[in-house]
């Protein structure tokens, strides 16, 4: 029998419950199949404080993502990440730099920003 594929929202509750909290790298691998440019915050969070699965699967979304932005979550999460970098010496540091660059690079040309996929 096969296994039913979880839905987008059943991935975004796991990701808001504070009990999987270090246990969600299949739930943000999952959401590759989806389209999630409304989950920039849930991402950038994942980067900041997910396990190393959490972190490398939020990357490769925000890598493959092209959608408009909030330019202030832009200014936030810029701001978040230059903070954590210059507290973070292991593993994390790497992806973090990732992270802002992709923030940094966002074309803030009007009418609103944008998050350009990577090649």
């Amino acid at each position: 029998m096969e296994r039913e594929k979880p839905t987008k929202e059943q991935l975004v509750a796991v990701l808001h419950d504070p009990s999987t909290r270090g246990r969600r790298g299949s739930a943000v691998y999952a959401l590759r199949a989806y389209d999630c440019s409304d989950l920039l915050p849930e991402l950038v969070l994942c980067v900041l404080d997910g396990t190393y699965e959490e972190v490398c699967h939020a990357i490769q979304i925000l890598q493959n993502m092209d959608a408009d932005v909030p330019l202030g979550f832009v200014d936030s999460a810029v701001e978040q990440l230059r903070e954590r970098i210059a507290t973070t010496t292991d593993w994390r540091r790497e992806a973090l730099e990732i992270c802002l660059d992709m923030f940094e690079d966002v074309d803030r040309a009007p009418p609103r920003p944008r998050i350009r996929a990577h090649a």
